[in-house]
């Protein structure tokens, strides 16, 4: 191809380069942003997490069984030393507790041994899903967050 001096332009491959990066740009921001929308349900799923390791860990250093309650019909939890707190309003919540357990339904605890009653706790807001294991035999707790399909 034979260039005159004086033209300028860009060549359809330069061309077809930018749109790419462009639609790659799109598709990261559109990615964050949805992620972004449930700030309030990650923050609440983060703090029940750090309540369940507060519970563990006052469990083992204070040498006696201590529970955390979580009630789905008043969309309430509490744990010893930090109170009663509300989960918002769109925020869905789904309890599995250990099947043999005689504990009520929402209830668990954590042993001085480092052991817990077990089971998760699940919570669902728009897209997003976080669910909170808690193993029997070593206490354990592990956050897995997952979009919705």
């Amino acid at each position: 191809m034979v260039r005159c001096v004086g033209q300028r332009g860009f060549t359809l491959l330069e061309l077809l380069l930018v749109l790419v990066l462009l639609g790659i740009a799109l598709v990261a921001v559109s990615v964050n942003i949805s992620r972004g929308l449930q700030p309030q349900a990650r923050q609440e799923a983060a703090a029940l997490l750090a309540a369940l390791h507060s519970v563990r860990s006052q469990a083992i250093s204070q040498g006696q069984p201590l529970t955390l309650t979580v009630d789905p019909d008043t969309r309430q939890w509490s744990a010893p030393g930090q109170g009663s707190h509300r989960l918002s309003a769109g925020l869905m919540i789904e309890l599995h507790s250990a099947a043999q357990s005689s504990l009520p339904q929402g209830t668990y605890t954590f042993y001085p041994d480092g052991s817990a009653s077990g089971g998760y706790i699940q919570l669902t807001s728009g897209g997003q899903r976080w669910r909170l294991d808690i193993d029997w035999l070593t206490g354990q707790i592990r956050q897995q967050q997952s979009e919705q399909p």
